[in-house]
C-alpha cells in the first residue's frame, strides 16, 4: 500500500486542477469557432472601386472618342438595378425605383480626352465617349456610371431628350414577343397571368416573370426574336428581383386590376397604339 503524504497529495492535487483547466480551455475552444464575418464595403471604397472598374481598359471597348460632343442633352439608363438619368443645361437628375428623384446642379461638362467626370458631395457621374451597347440590344455613342450614396450604376447614354429606362416597362416593346409567347404558355397550361418583370438575357432570350392569383409566379425564358420557349420554371415567394412590381403588366385585353392603391397607367407600343396596362402602387 502506498501512503501519499501532504507534498504528494498537494501536487496531485494541483496536477489535477490544471489539466481540468486545459481540458476545459479545449473544449471551449472546439465549441466557439472564430467567426470571421467580412465587412461590407464603405461608400467610399464602392466609389473607388466602381470607378476603377469603368476606367479600366475592357477587350473589344475601344478608347474614348475625344472629339465627340459633350453639349448634351443626354438621357442614360440601365437595368438589375434599373435607374435612369438625364442631363441637360447643367443639371443632372437621378432616378431610381420607388425613390424621389435626385436633382444635381453640376455645371456644364469638361470633358478630356473623350471622358466627362463630376464628382460632388455623395455623387460621381463619369460620362465617357464610348459604343455602348444596352439592355435592349440598342447601339449608343456613350456609356454612364453613377455612383451614389454606396451604390453603383452603370450603363449607356445618347444624345437626346427621350427619357431612358425609369423601369423595366420602357423596354416592354423590344420584350413583347417574349412576353406575349410566356402568357401563352401560362394559358396552356390553365391560368391567366400578369408580367411583374421582363429583362434581357444571354444568346437573345428574355426572362419574363408571371404572377397568377391561382397558380403561383413562374419565370419564363424565350427567344426574343421567335417566341420559343427555354423554360418555364416556378418561383418562391422570397425570390423577388430589385424593380420587380414596379410596374405590374397586364397585356391587352386583360382588364387592370382594381384597388385604392392601384394607379393604372396605359402601355403603348412605339405606334402610340394601347398594349395593356402599367400598375403602379401609389399608398
Amino acid at each position: 500500500m502506498r501512503v501519499w503524504g501532504k507534498q504528494g497529495a498537494l501536487r496531485f492535487s494541483v496536477a489535477a486542477a490544471c489539466a481540468a483547466l486545459l481540458l476545459s480551455a479545449c473544449e471551449k475552444k472546439a465549441v466557439e469557432p472564430v467567426e470571421n464575418t467580412p465587412k461590407a464595403p464603405t461608400a467610399a471604397e464602392v466609389q473607388r472601386n466602381a470607378v476603377s472598374d469603368f476606367e479600366a481598359p475592357q477587350p473589344g471597348l475601344s478608347t474614348p472618342n475625344p472629339n465627340a460632343s459633350f453639349a448634351g442633352p443626354f438621357t442614360a439608363g440601365g437595368m438589375e438595378p434599373f435607374w435612369a438619368a438625364r442631363f441637360a443645361d447643367g443639371k443632372l437628375t437621378f432616378e431610381r425605383p420607388e425613390a424621389e428623384p435626385l436633382n444635381f446642379r453640376i455645371g456644364a461638362l469638361q470633358p478630356k480626352a473623350g471622358v466627362a467626370k463630376v464628382t460632388q458631395g455623395k455623387l460621381t457621374m463619369i460620362l465617357s465617349a464610348q459604343p455602348c451597347t444596352d439592355d435592349a440590344g440598342r447601339a449608343l455613342d456613350y456609356r454612364m456610371l453613377v455612383v451614389y450614396g454606396g451604390e453603383a450604376y452603370e450603363g449607356c447614354a445618347r444624345v437626346g431628350e427621350a427619357v431612358a429606362a425609369k423601369d423595366w416597362s420602357a423596354f416592354i416593346g423590344d420584350n413583347l414577343t417574349s412576353i406575349d409567347s410566356c402568357l401563352a404558355k401560362g394559358r396552356e397550361m390553365g391560368f391567366d397571368a400578369r408580367v411583374t418583370i421582363a429583362y434581357p438575357r444571354t444568346r437573345g432570350h428574355t426572362a419574363v416573370r408571371l404572377s397568377s392569383v391561382t397558380n403561383g409566379r413562374f419565370e419564363c425564358s424565350a427567344d426574343a426574336a421567335t417566341g420559343a420557349i427555354k423554360y418555364f420554371d416556378p418561383l418562391g415567394d422570397s425570390d423577388v428581383m430589385p424593380g420587380e412590381w414596379a410596374p405590374m403588366f397586364t397585356r391587352a385585353p386583360g382588364v387592370a386590376p382594381s384597388g385604392a392603391c392601384n394607379r393604372n397607367v396605359p402601355a403603348t407600343n412605339a405606334a402610340g397604339a394601347q398594349i395593356g396596362w402599367l400598375t403602379y402602387e401609389s399608398c
